[in-house]
């Protein structure tokens, strides 16, 4: 099974809630970005996904410095 790895063409759906757990926005379709290319994903998420299996599914909290603010 391949694993995230610098340089590696990366496709994610997430889904974005908010402290009381409701979703405030949900991508089903898969978003890509190549990995460690500065693709203008977040590096929080960069970070998270790095060495993950294709398939795994991940849970990531976020501070507003490490989103938009």
């Amino acid at each position: 099974m391949a694993t995230v790895t610098q340089n590696k063409l990366v496709y994610i759906t997430y889904s974005i809630l908010d402290a009381r757990g409701m979703v405030v926005e949900q991508h089903d379709i898969p978003v890509g970005y190549v990995q460690g290319a500065n693709s203008g994903i977040l590096p929080a998420i960069e970070t998270a996904v790095a060495g993950r299996k294709v398939g795994e599914r991940i849970e990531i909290a976020l501070t507003p410095e490490e989103g938009y603010g």
